[in-house]
């Protein structure tokens, strides 16, 4: 862990913070208590002979293969953010072993941990890292890894590629201490680059204000009261198991199409007979990794909310509402890294709670 002042020969490189990362930091910023995106993942590993420091020394691998795992945040005089990334790194780990506790001590022990580390908040402002990790041995070949950071650093898709990279490089070390990766070709930068670039192109907001001119606001109907006054809601969970997914991919790619552009169709399909209306405009998350050298490979937030706007004429097939939805994915692509609050702004939405 870095505890010496900060030197601006320690940066490898600086640059802004992608529009998703500047929502996250001013709204942690804002409410400190709340401890918002300070993500606690919980990862369980299986390995008979746990060797921390090769676990430790993966996490050293890691952090020279990835610029963001060495990225803190600092704040300007002017109030202005930037993303610095040191050219070195040591993360702050540690093990604990809890082999010989039974396993209701065992989850009582994580559970104080894990509240603990709360009251850690991440530092956003002065270039300390977004990150930590501890595991603990609960015997039997069974360690729990917790992987804590703020969520700026990391999106769901980049967790589940490190994790899966982690342990793979794990194995390696333990062979091998010697062992790297080689570097990667791309970094978050480009990401924040590109952003930037589009963001300033006055056809990108051109091509939204006419996507969504005059659009409708959604909205359910009122929902059935029952005899007390109150509204009648039922909550329904449907999880799709394997099998199902298999079905749906295959009857997608019978139909020329992607699982995604089928599952928003019938999404926007339900929205459409809930409401009464065939013009739809919603919100769908999307994940814009840049297109270049380990682009699948780059750590980091890509996220963003892209408003879709949905119009199919009533009584059309759902094969045919489903082909209609993927064009619109496929016209709304090349202007779907705008971020929502630049569109909104686009739109002459200004208040707070109104997006689209």
């Amino acid at each position: 862990m870095n505890t010496r002042p900060l030197d601006r020969r320690d940066f490898e490189e600086a640059f802004p913070l992608s529009a998703v990362q500047q929502g996250m930091v001013y709204l942690s910023a804002q409410r400190p208590e709340k401890r918002l995106y300070h993500n606690q993942l919980i990862i369980r590993l299986f390995d008979r002979a746990f060797d921390a420091a090769a676990f430790e020394q993966t996490l050293l691998v890691l952090c020279r293969r990835h610029g963001m795992l060495r990225t803190g945040f600092l704040k300007n005089r002017r109030g202005d953010y930037l993303q610095v990334v040191r050219r070195e790194a040591r993360p702050e780990y540690s093990h604990r072993d809890l082999s010989d506790f039974e396993e209701r001590e065992q989850e009582d022990e994580i559970r104080l941990f894990l509240e603990q580390d709360l009251s850690r908040p991440f530092d956003l402002a002065g270039g300390g890292l977004l990150w930590r990790a501890r595991t603990f041995d609960l015997g039997d070949g069974d360690v729990c890894l917790l992987w804590l950071c703020h969520h700026a650093m990391i999106d769901g898709w980049s967790g589940a590629a490190l994790v899966a990279e982690l342990t793979n490089v794990y194995s390696r070390v333990k062979e091998d201490p010697l062992f790297e990766l080689p570097p990667l070709r791309s970094s978050y930068k480009l990401y924040v680059a590109e952003q930037t670039a589009l963001r300033g192109d006055p056809e990108a907001l051109a091509f939204w204000r006419r996507e969504l001119d005059s659009y409708r606001r959604f909205s359910f109907p009122e929902p059935a009261r029952s005899s007390d006054g109150g509204a009648r809601r039922k909550k329904f969970t449907l999880e799709l198991g394997g099998e199902l997914r298999r079905r749906l991919a295959e009857g997608a790619g019978t139909s020329g199409l992607s699982p995604k552009s089928a599952c928003f169709a019938s999404y926007m399909t339900a929205l459409a007979m809930f409401s009464y209306h065939n013009d739809i405009t919603a919100g769908l998350v999307t994940h814009n990794r840049p297109v270049c050298a380990d682009g699948e490979r780059i750590i980091g937030c890509f996220l963003n909310t892209t408003p879709v706007r949905f119009l199919a004429p009533w009584g059309i097939s759902w094969l045919e509402s489903a082909r209609a939805a993927d064009e619109t994915l496929l016209r709304i692509k090349a202007f779907d890294m705008i971020p929502l609050a630049d569109i909104a702004l686009a739109l002459g939405e200004t208040g707070r709670e109104r997006n689209p």
